[in-house]
């Protein structure tokens, strides 16, 4: 039997707080590595959706702290300084929360490789729901180029390290005993 040292309630309500705030602050932290402008040559033809595979990740392993309403919202802001049409990203996002949601206990079953599988087929199914998106509401005609595929693959091969990344800041929360 483990024996837990005592911890006054102000220190147990801030490791709440933090234990609860962890994916939000996560997923905003990537966000804004998305598209802030890096001073690295053609940066915007190989960037990566990193929030994108942060919502798969939480909606996965942390469902209860990953809210439908952040996860438009970080669509939204995205949209703001990408330049696209408001919307489009909020509703690949909010796509992807309710996908993700409904097959996580699939998920967390699996081997790492299918997870792994699942987050780079997420990435070119979300590339390709762009395209029709911004096909569908913008009035000039958008060609799905081959740095969409690239972006859509480079983020399925991030996904490793991030998750790695996002397994260890989960662990480091403590994890609240009732």
């Amino acid at each position: 039997m483990k024996i837990e040292r005592y911890k006054p309630p102000h220190q147990r309500r801030l490791e709440n707080i933090w234990h609860h705030a962890m994916p939000t602050l996560t997923l905003a932290a990537l966000t804004i590595i998305s598209i802030l402008p890096l001073p690295i040559p053609n940066y915007r033809f190989f960037t990566p959706d990193l929030s994108l595979l942060a919502i798969y990740y939480w909606c996965i392993y942390r469902r209860d702290l990953i809210p439908l309403p952040l996860c438009f919202a970080m669509g939204v802001f995205e949209d703001l300084f990408d330049g696209y049409q408001i919307g489009i990203n909020a509703f690949i996002f909010s796509i992807v929360f309710l996908t993700t949601t409904t097959r996580a206990r699939f998920f967390r079953k699996q081997k790492y490789q299918i997870l792994w599988a699942g987050a780079a087929a997420l990435c070119f199914l979300a590339t390709l729901l762009e395209w029709v998106l911004r096909e569908a509401f913008l009035t000039d005609h958008v060609t799905l180029t081959l740095q969409s595929f690239i972006n859509a693959g480079l983020s399925g091969l991030l996904f490793p390290p991030l998750s790695i990344l996002l397994s260890k800041i989960q662990k480091t929360a403590p994890v609240r005993v009732h």
